[in-house]
């Protein structure tokens, strides 16, 4: 590449750290030697990845016939999006999944009403994936799951299942329906309890969390198979979502078959 193909990577690089900016190059950024090596491994479609010339890399990212820059510390900081870089990353072209992409034999999903929180909702990619899910599904008004914080917190999961945004109530049902699955959405007032269920969940399911502040939605209720919430002992009155996620998820691990999952 030239000079100018490399300065113009920079300056996109920089500019990646923008919601507006990665809808508008459809590009985003992997931070960090755990979610590039990741990258790599899945053979994401990786478009540049640029080191710093002051680090050492522990593993071999030349393998990924991605062009590589070797760029200053100052040069570095400026792309990077964390207080401590860690001295590798790329710029990452952003999958187009569609709902119709899921496979019609799908048995595990989740769909994430209004999170807002990045770092939560990496960790929820990341539980998703530690649980086989065939996809996480984000409503209109959750956080982009490819701001970097989002990324790094997915410790690389981002790559490893479709992440399909912009979800509306209506394509859910349908996607449903398209699955026989049940939608299981998670409510405090729910008469189930997540220990009443073994029943459901050895069939499809479309878990449903909601909103770290107000939990799900009126309307996302109104389309729910069953409520079901997590029965707690103590005086929290609720659950991160990423914890109740998992408590879901792993709910339905534990009643599937584990080729099934």
């Amino acid at each position: 590449m030239s000079e100018v193909s490399a300065s113009g990577l920079l300056k996109q690089a920089k500019r990646l750290k923008r919601r507006a900016d990665r809808e508008h190059f459809g590009n985003f950024i992997a931070e960090g030697p755990p979610v590039l090596q990741m990258a790599i491994e899945r053979k994401a479609d990786l478009i540049a990845i640029f080191t710093c010339e002051d680090e050492t890399v522990d593993f071999d990212y030349a393998s990924s016939n991605t062009p590589v820059f070797h760029i200053s510390e100052s040069e570095f900081r400026e792309i990077s999006d964390t207080v401590t870089p860690q001295g590798v990353l790329a710029i990452a072209k952003i999958p187009a999944h569609e709902p119709s992409d899921i496979s019609k034999n799908a048995k595990l999903l989740l769909y994430v009403e209004e999170i807002r929180d990045p770092g939560n909702l990496g960790t929820i990619i990341r539980t998703a994936d530690a649980a086989g899910a065939d996809a996480v599904l984000l409503s209109p008004g959750s956080v982009d799951p490819y701001n970097s914080k989002c990324v790094r917190s997915s410790a690389g999961s981002i790559f490893n299942l479709p992440i399909i945004s912009n979800v509306q109530i209506p394509d859910l049902e349908d996607l449903a329906n398209d699955l026989k699955a049940n939608i299981l959405v998670t409510a405090l007032e729910a008469q189930y309890t997540i220990f009443s269920i073994d029943s459901l969940l050895n069939q499809p399911t479309i878990w449903a969390i909601g909103n770290e502040a107000v939990g799900v939605s009126k309307s996302l209720q109104a389309v729910a198979t069953h409520l079901v919430r997590i029965p707690m002992q103590g005086y929290a009155e609720s659950l991160n979502a990423a914890i109740a996620a998992a408590v879901c998820l792993f709910a339905s691990v534990e009643q599937l078959k584990p080729n099934e999952v």
